[in-house]
């Protein structure tokens, strides 16, 4: 396992999201990135997202199935949701810092 000494507990809240997104988002060689230019990228994306979602529903399931319930209240889209958002911030942040680049340049 990579960064295994790097592993921490994470809320089933907005927190928790927010803690995962920055994880994902730091690991970027190991995860697909949504908003890739190549096609390649972008179905690598499109089904990580759907193995992503369809086995948290598979877990939901089964936590029921135990009588070991959480309430999952759409953490999962909302994780892929706040990945796609931070990926959007990423690419912006990168956009604007060529725009400042090439301003300087030819000021």
């Amino acid at each position: 396992m990579i960064d295994f000494n790097q592993v921490r507990r994470m809320t089933m809240d907005e927190a928790g999201i927010k803690t995962a997104t920055e994880a994902f988002m730091i690991n970027d060689p190991y995860y697909p990135r949504p908003l890739d230019q190549t096609a390649a990228g972008q179905k690598l994306w499109a089904v990580f997202k759907e193995a992503y979602l369809s086995t948290s529903k598979l877990l939901q399931k089964y936590q029921e199935a135990e009588d070991k319930a959480v309430e999952w209240n759409g953490l999962p889209e909302r994780f892929v949701e706040a990945v796609v958002e931070a990926q959007q911030d990423l690419l912006q942040r990168k956009a604007d810092a060529t725009l400042r680049a090439a301003s300087d340049t030819y000021a």
